[in-house]
């Protein structure tokens, strides 16, 4: 690859459009290019990450999400529990 199509290649990657279809590869691109993003905060990250097209994780969905909710509802029935407080957190998969 040649200088001028690697600069402006990474022009184009730097100037991404947040809605862009393939901002989710962009940013890989990013991150494979000048590494991680400086993490700043906890809402910080969340926002990011649904911004560039993330979820709330993979535990959250499918058998992963199955298996959390099996064990919490093992314990509730093992412990004889009649009310659990769910403190909320996330994006509410789960």
């Amino acid at each position: 690859m040649d200088i001028a199509l690697s600069l402006r290649l990474i022009s184009k990657i730097m100037r991404a459009d947040k809605n862009d279809s393939q901002n989710i590869l962009v940013s890989k691109f990013k991150k494979s290019l000048f590494g991680p993003a400086e993490f700043l905060s906890s809402t910080d990250y969340w926002i990011k990450r649904y911004e560039s097209g993330g979820n709330s994780g993979s535990g959250s969905y499918g058998v992963l999400a199955q298996y959390k909710a099996e064990i919490i509802n093992q314990f509730v029935i093992r412990n004889k529990l009649s009310t659990v407080i769910e403190f909320g957190c996330g994006d509410g998969f789960n």
